[in-house]
């Protein structure tokens, strides 16, 4: 892999990053202090300048954070249903737990079938997160 390419895609990951730390309203600091590293580490991160670590992408997915999203752009089904809940209101939530409840009896879910397993864990992270 070239060091240009290596590079732009540290660079699309640290834009993805710097998203979801606006979207969450979160200070460089703040924010490398949830991912337990260093502000001028996270900034070297976000700048493109280093690429996302092991440890950074498991802190992400603590957080419910897609690591496919940050270094790829993509984001599943599941992912987007964790991001929505994760960003609602109590009467949303209340929504999002009846369309899983609709969802799960049907076949697919936007072309991804869930397992009962993950419909459990989405339903309950809808009332834990209140």
């Amino acid at each position: 892999m070239s060091d240009k390419k290596s590079s732009q895609e540290n660079i699309e990951a640290g834009c993805r990053l710097k998203k979801v730390r606006e979207e969450m309203h979160l200070t460089q600091e703040a924010f490398a202090s949830k991912l337990d590293i260093s502000v001028s580490a996270y900034k070297k991160i976000e700048g493109g300048e280093n690429g996302v670590s092991t440890k950074v992408l498991r802190q992400l997915r603590r957080m419910n954070i897609s690591s496919d999203y940050i270094l790829f752009g993509e984001i599943t089904p599941v992912d987007k249903i964790w991001y929505e809940v994760d960003n609602s209101t109590a009467k949303d939530k209340m929504e999002i737990f009846l369309r899983l409840l609709l969802e799960y009896t049907k076949d697919e879910v936007s072309g991804v079938k869930l397992s009962k397993s993950q419909v459990v864990q989405l339903i309950s992270s809808v009332f834990d997160k209140g």
